[in-house]
């Protein structure tokens, strides 16, 4: 199963050609987001991305595997539990710096599912509230040269004149113009967006 299924039960229409089959696209959402995992799936069959890619979907919320589209194309469903949902839980509501943001949180940890052994030699994770626009997959895995490969975090405060809470342009101009150049500075080396990985090697393991 995979994109492919969808177009090729008219779900879908696009006449994108054929992509990677050695790659796994994963996905990690609670029920609240299926509607956004449709439109995420549906934007990747338009604009040519990893449509004949298998797919895999992690979650703690199993009515996620009751909806028709996620029976149709995932070829991975994985539902969080045992000891490790006791352990990402616990790491959701005890080690953030914002407590009030628990449920946010238990979320964003269930992407910690995917680094586990995959069917394929790299796993691909998005997040499912993104709209993807034009062709980048070659791009994204010619680019993935290491076990992770991701993209770093903008914070508003990066940006910030020193002691103040004003944003400084030139200073954020240059730190942009130069993430453009692959040159990466301050919190730029150290925060990740999670919502772009590709992971392979050591990392798809247990």
């Amino acid at each position: 199963m995979s994109i492919r299924t969808l177009i090729s039960q008219g779900l879908i229409e696009t006449d994108a050609a054929a992509t990677s089959v050695n790659v796994t696209v994963a996905f990690a959402f609670d029920s609240t987001y299926l509607d956004l995992f449709k439109v995420a799936v549906s934007s990747l069959a338009l604009s040519g991305n990893f449509i004949d890619a298998q797919l895999a979907v992690y979650t703690n919320d199993a009515e996620v595997f009751d909806d028709p589209i996620v029976r149709r194309c995932a070829d991975k469903k994985v539902l969080l539990s045992g000891s490790r949902k006791q352990v990402l839980e616990s790491l959701a509501s005890s080690s953030v710096k914002r407590p009030d943001r628990k449920d946010w949180n238990r979320g964003t940890f269930l992407k910690w599912q995917v680094f586990e052994p995959q069917d394929t030699p790299v796993l691909v994770f998005l997040d499912v509230d993104m709209i993807f626009l034009r062709h980048f997959e070659k791009e994204l895995l010619d680019a993935a040269d290491r076990p992770l490969a991701c993209c770093p975090q903008i914070i508003k405060k990066q940006f910030f004149a020193p002691d103040t809470s004003e944003i400084a342009y030139g200073h954020a101009r240059a730190l942009l113009n130069h993430a453009l150049q692959g040159i990466y500075q301050g919190r730029l080396q150290s925060n990740v967006n999670s919502g772009v990985m590709a992971v392979s090697g050591e990392l798809l393991g247990d």
